[in-house]
């Protein structure tokens, strides 16, 4: 009986100690009988997207849209990492005509690369040539311009100028390729960071397509360009009886035609032209333009005197082409010839295989 109490008493201590021990462990985990504290759940991050930077325009284009009566420009840019901005003139044109203008300090396609522009320096005339930027101009419809355009180049922040009175334009003209880029304006004048080049003063005919590319450039050299040469004060002589002043002889009037396009659509079929120019007596001359129109059209006179005459433009077969009338000084009207046939061999094929 003792030993039976014994034993009870054992278990009874066992089970006691180990409830003392489970308590233990509870208010150790639990913070002293508390309960826990909620898990706390959190979303990851999102990474902030960085904006990537956009890289500045290397190009632009504007359109100049020439009065026949007054001087006209068009401003296009920024461009580059500093921003450069080019300014375009025209004087008044014969059409009014729409200039596109495209504007780039990298190397156009199709013109002589800076490689072959130094190759060429005997060309333009200078050494250790050094490119600004370049500006190309097609017109739409031809036109006659009382000179090239004139240019203003604005440099931007941060850049180190050229010598403005080393600087100059040359024009790269597609339809006389073999004469690669002619001077043709400069010195540049100076104001700051903007550099201007004023245009010439002798008649240009702007062929409709043609697309004439122009480079702003720096050099070592002092060029020549087309400056008009300046008139000699006469110097007077004593003489016992006066001689009669000789009659002046009138200035020559610019170059002009009544029409800059012709389309005709059945061969055979004519079109006249009708160019003058007030006190010139010389010839009139008609001569292929690019493209050629051998094969599409014929133009007769090939010549005639002047101070006006009349050509006739013939159509052959189709296809598009150009005539450049001219005068013996460096005058010129282009007339864009298009001849579209609608009858002829390929139908009469046609009428065959039925």
């Amino acid at each position: 009986m003792t030993m039976l109490k014994n034993a009870r008493s054992l278990r009874a201590s066992t089970l006691c100690a180990a409830a003392v021990a489970v308590a233990a462990v509870v208010a150790g985990c639990g913070g002293g009988g508390s309960s826990p504290p909620p898990a706390v759940f959190t979303s990851p991050s999102t990474p902030s997207t960085v904006p990537t930077a956009v890289p500045p325009a290397t190009s632009a284009g504007g359109t100049l849209s020439t009065s026949s009566s007054s001087s006209t420009a068009v401003t296009v840019g920024p461009i580059g990492a500093n921003g450069n901005i080019l300014t375009v003139r025209a004087g008044a044109s014969n059409p009014a005509t729409t200039l596109t203008v495209a504007f780039t300090l990298t190397q156009p396609n199709n013109v002589p690369a800076p490689a072959s522009l130094r190759r060429l320096a005997q060309t333009i005339g200078g050494a250790n040539i050094s490119v600004i930027g370049f500006a190309q101009i097609t017109a739409n419809p031809g036109t006659t311009l009382p000179g090239w355009p004139g240019f203003s180049f604005t440099f931007g922040s941060g850049q180190t100028l050229p010598d403005p009175t080393h600087s100059y334009v040359a024009v790269y003209d597609p339809s006389n390729s073999s004469a690669g880029f002619t001077t043709i304006e400069g010195p540049a004048s100076a104001s700051g960071s903007l550099f201007t080049w004023s245009g010439t003063t002798q008649p240009v005919t702007l062929l409709a397509g043609n697309t004439y590319t122009f480079v702003m450039f720096s050099t070592t050299s002092t060029l020549s360009t087309p400056t008009p040469t300046p008139t000699p004060t006469p110097t007077a002589t004593p003489t016992a009886t006066p001689s009669p002043s000789p009659t002046p002889t009138p200035a020559w009037g610019t170059l002009t035609s009544s029409v800059s396009q012709v389309a005709m659509t059945v061969a055979g079929q004519t079109a006249t032209v009708n160019v003058s120019e007030s006190n010139y007596l010389g010839t009139f001359t008609a001569a292929n333009g690019a493209a050629s129109c051998t094969g599409i059209a014929t133009i007769a006179p090939p010549s005639t005197g002047g101070p006006s005459a009349t050509f006739t433009i013939t159509a052959v077969a189709a296809g598009n082409c150009s005539y450049v009338i001219s005068d013996n000084h460096g005058g010129a009207v282009g007339v864009a010839v298009t001849v579209t046939t609608t009858t002829g061999g390929i139908s009469a094929v046609n009428r065959k295989e039925h």
